[in-house]
């Protein structure tokens, strides 16, 4: 009998790489070129420290808010309902623009 032995660290790591990088991530050298290299650098931890700022700004109300939440409910619990109506479209209009970015290729 034939056994392949696989390995799960590294069949992990490609499926959450595979998952993680998107048609933006794939582009994202193609826009910069035209700003040149050095713009584009001095670009990237600019960028970085907002994403790393928002990414505290959502942990800090996750963490306020008692139970289980997802960012409709807790964009409805901080903002009311508002907040919420806006998150849903903020959300299907992402996904339509994934959507069509992933088609045009």
């Amino acid at each position: 009998m034939f056994m392949v032995k696989t390995n799960r660290f590294l069949g992990s790591v490609l499926l959450i790489a595979g998952t993680s990088i998107g048609a933006a991530m794939l582009a994202l050298p193609i826009k910069s070129g035209f700003a040149g290299f050095f713009p584009s650098i001095a670009a990237l931890p600019i960028l970085w420290l907002f994403f790393l700022i928002t990414a505290f700004l959502i942990l800090d109300v996750n963490l306020s808010i008692e139970g289980e939440t997802n960012m409709v409910s807790m964009a409805e619990k901080t903002l009311g309902i508002v907040g919420k109506v806006v998150c849903w479209v903020v959300y299907l209009l992402l996904l339509y623009s994934l959507t069509s970015a992933y088609i045009s290729g």
